[in-house]
């Protein structure tokens, strides 16, 4: 599925940009025309995995730290396991 390959690649680039970035720049780096990126960029900001700064710059947003969270806790128990 195109969609879902790109959503995670913007959110790739964003955390290889320090986890904030403009429109231009995000579209520059995958490479998508701007509007693509911005259809895109608003679906994840309307899920809650990129939130909108006041700079007007796009960041990760708070429901990546609850799949972080829930990433760590098992990494735990299967090295528990081990």
């Amino acid at each position: 599925m195109q969609s879902l390959d790109r959503a995670f690649a913007i959110l790739e680039i964003m955390a290889d940009a320090g986890g904030i970035i403009g429109l231009s720049q995000l579209a520059a780096e995958a490479k998508l025309p701007l509007a693509t990126i911005h259809r895109l960029v608003r679906t994840l900001v309307d899920l809650g995995y990129v939130r909108q700064e006041p700079s007007r710059q796009y960041s990760l947003g708070p429901r990546l730290m609850r799949l972080a969270e829930s990433s760590t806790k098992l990494v735990g128990t299967i090295a528990t396991r081990t």
